[in-house]
């Protein structure tokens, strides 16, 4: 979403989203080190550091976070380890730290020769290990309509293990995608050595 912002003399603070101006006030409070500035919600009339809007409620404008009308934490992944959405999660956020557009299913052979300039060989290899091993604990997790594949849900802890891990598996980059592995059984020895 693009905003604009404008300042004039009798509107403080006008912001141009989706086409459509809307105008918010803007107050500061004195601080120990300055000034802070705070926007006034429309609805509610309470001084936030954010306000939102969207498509869906383009009609009402800017509100807080207590008067918008969507549940904010609907996109929230990360409250259900080892579920299909956690695991696309962890994948988008893979790609966008290293900066790499990336498509699901994920298949290391469509990026193995488009590594950045800036990078490392080793980091990038760690990177395709660790989003072909997520790839595999993906359709595991989806599993219930696949034939011969039981549908698995993998704790934080096991996927965790994994991503930190990725390096020191010796396991090809074709097994990994070709062969689904049971993670837990791979990691249970290795953490009752660790007991």
């Amino acid at each position: 979403m693009r905003t604009h912002y404008i300042t004039t003399k009798e509107a403080p603070f006008v912001s141009e989203t989706f086409g459509e101006k809307y105008r918010i006030s803007i107050v500061k409070q004195k601080t120990g080190f300055g000034e802070k500035t705070f926007m006034i919600c429309p609805f509610c009339g309470v001084k936030r550091t954010r306000l939102y809007i969207s498509r869906e409620t383009l009609n009402l404008g800017f509100l807080c976070w207590k008067c918008y009308p969507q549940d904010f934490y609907k996109g929230v992944t990360h409250h259900d380890p080892g579920s299909t959405r956690n695991i696309v999660y962890r994948m988008n956020r893979l790609s966008e730290e290293i900066g790499v557009v990336t498509k699901i299913p994920f298949n290391p052979w469509d990026y193995i020769l488009d590594r950045p300039r800036y990078m490392r060989h080793y980091k990038w290899e760690q990177f395709l290990r660790r989003m072909t091993i997520l790839e595999n604990m993906r359709i595991q997790s989806i599993g219930a309509g696949m034939i011969g594949i039981p549908k698995r849900k993998y704790k934080a802890e096991v996927i965790d293990y994994f991503m930190a891990e990725a390096m020191n598996i010796d396991i090809s980059f074709e097994d990994l995608r070709r062969d689904l592995r049971d993670w837990e059984e791979l990691y249970l020895p290795i953490k009752e050595q660790g007991d």
